[in-house]
């Protein structure tokens, strides 16, 4: 169940890297649906009770808080909260796959723009990853 969380909080956050300079652009869309595919599917075992991988969760999340026009910040601070609070269970190589994520859909369209790269240094501050990592 962790596990679901975990993933619908890194939809949150891929939205709020997105819409961080105000519009999400199709091609962010579409490097989310490949990085999910591509980097998180194949790595994750568990499935709910219908075997959707629960890896698909964050596509889940982030297409719910597109289509509900979510305040980024609020997206962003779940996602946080959600680190911190199971700070036992959220590991280094899950915050840097998080990060790198977050770096691959911000980089997608026109490269990062100032709001996205503000939002993208305070991620790494964030999940206190050190400077030299990734």
């Amino acid at each position: 169940m962790i596990t679901r969380s975990f993933y619908k909080e890194l939809g949150k956050l891929l939205y709020a890297v997105a819409k961080a300079d105000g519009t999400i652009n199709p091609n962010e869309v579409k490097e989310l649906k490949r990085v999910i595919k591509s980097e998180l599917v194949p790595a994750e075992k568990e499935t709910d009770e219908f075997g959707t991988d629960a890896a698909f969760y964050t596509e889940f999340e982030f297409d719910i808080y597109e289509e509900m026009e979510i305040d980024t910040e609020l997206a962003y601070d779940s996602f946080i909260s959600f680190v911190k609070e199971h700070e036992n269970y959220v590991t280094l190589e899950m915050r840097e796959k998080a990060y790198y994520l977050a770096t691959s859909v911000s980089d997608t369209f026109k490269g990062k723009n100032k709001a996205e790269k503000k939002l993208i240094a305070r991620l790494r501050k964030d999940l206190k990853l050190n400077k030299y990592i990734l």
